[in-house]
């Protein structure tokens, strides 16, 4: 009988020893589950900052895009008012021509040549100055359109540029990379 309780006794304690041992594996596992946990929440709370600056720069982009359309807005009608300045001069220039040619007209016509075509002659050279002047400012007016048709051209291009700059994929791999998140 003393026997039988020795091996019973000697079996429990083994058992208990393997149970000893099974809850310091279980502690053991515990503490690594910890540590991990704790790790991901600190790469959990990194990458929640890398969103929010990524927010940031998101809003920055929007911004601009905003600031160029407005500027784009702008140059296209400032590109109208110039083409709707150079058809006026167009007109205006059309007119003095119109004007020379009859002057001309009546001083071939004329029979006292000599006095109306001296009187004809200082309208001729008038009106001359004044269609020379005219057509200077429809170059300048061509120039000013031509710059402000590159200076779109430019902001379109900017937009253009900003559009497909988008940041997103750069950060997002950024925060991959550092969390190994899916």
């Amino acid at each position: 009988v003393v026997a039988a309780r020795d091996a019973e006794l000697a079996e429990t304690q083994a058992t208990l020893v393997a149970r000893e041992d099974e809850i310091a594996n279980a502690v053991t596992q515990v503490h690594a589950l910890k540590d991990m946990l704790a790790a991901r929440e600190r790469e959990l709370a990194e990458a929640a900052l890398q969103l929010d600056a990524l927010r940031a720069i998101v809003a920055s982009r929007e911004e601009e895009i905003a600031a160029a359309l407005e500027q784009l807005q702008a140059l296209r009608a400032l590109v109208s008012a110039r083409e709707a300045d150079l058809a006026n001069a167009a007109v205006h220039i059309q007119g003095l021509q119109d004007i020379l040619a009859a002057r001309d007209a009546e001083i071939a016509a004329s029979s006292h040549a000599h006095e109306v075509g001296q009187k004809h002659e200082h309208q001729v050279a008038e009106l001359t100055r004044q269609l020379r002047a005219a057509q200077d400012i429809v170059g300048a007016q061509q120039q000013a359109l031509a710059q402000s048709r590159a200076q779109w051209q430019l902001q379109a291009d900017e937009l253009q540029a900003l559009r497909a700059q988008g940041p997103w994929e750069a950060v997002v791999r950024k925060v991959k990379g550092k969390t190994n998140a899916p």
